[in-house]
């Protein structure tokens, strides 16, 4: 049985809740305990989408909030190289049908980046680079233009020539250049050091892919 002064101060504790030992602080607040509504407000000021991917790997609710809101936000700079590269079909497909991926706008390919030569790549491009048979139909699909690219007679019978030929690729039937494909690639920065298909009179990239 307790005594009256016990059951009193049991009586407070219940009801002021849990009580902290006086030389710890109150918890800080989370971000993760406000509602929906305000963090879906946060999300909508964040512009680009490597950072909202960043926000929505923290735990599965924000996943479940803002993966919607990831393919709604344009696509800049070297996210179009990346998604190339990772051969993320779903993703480009996503993004094409929200309006915020633009297929013909230039990108600077990573390979490049430390090099003493600067250039300028598509997607179109670089998906040809790795041989990506489906990303590049999707791309042609989406209004990818082929100008720029020019193929040799050997290149046509090709799966991948047959496609880009269907959307205007040039085939050079005369060329005595053994080549698969050329792609002509514009440069950013003045340069001195001399391309190796320079000396047979191209001024883009070789892309060879017959093997």
């Amino acid at each position: 049985m307790q005594s009256p002064r016990n059951e009193t101060t049991s009586n407070a504790v219940a009801h002021q809740g849990t009580v902290l030992p006086p030389h710890l602080p109150p918890p800080s607040p989370s971000l993760s305990a406000l509602p929906t509504e305000l963090l879906l407000e946060i999300g909508s000021y964040i512009a680009q989408s490597a950072h909202l991917y960043r926000l929505l790997r923290a735990n599965r609710r924000f996943y479940a909030i803002f993966h919607g809101r990831l393919y709604k936000i344009r696509v800049q700079g070297r996210q179009r190289y990346r998604l190339i590269t990772t051969q993320n079909m779903d993703a480009v497909r996503r993004l094409l049908a929200n309006g915020v991926l633009d297929v013909e706008e230039e990108i600077e390919p990573l390979v490049f980046v430390e090099s003493w030569f600067k250039c300028k790549s598509k997607m179109l491009f670089e998906a040809i680079r790795m041989h990506d048979l489906s990303m590049v139909k999707l791309l042609l699909e989406a209004g990818a233009s082929t100008a720029g690219c020019e193929m040799d007679a050997s290149t046509e019978t090709l799966e991948m020539g047959k496609l880009l030929k269907r959307y205007g690729a040039r085939v050079d039937a005369s060329s005595t250049v053994p080549f698969a494909l050329y792609v002509r690639m514009g440069e950013t920065q003045p340069r001195q050091n001399t391309l190796p298909w320079e000396a047979l009179g191209l001024t883009g990239c070789l892309y060879n892919f017959l093997r």
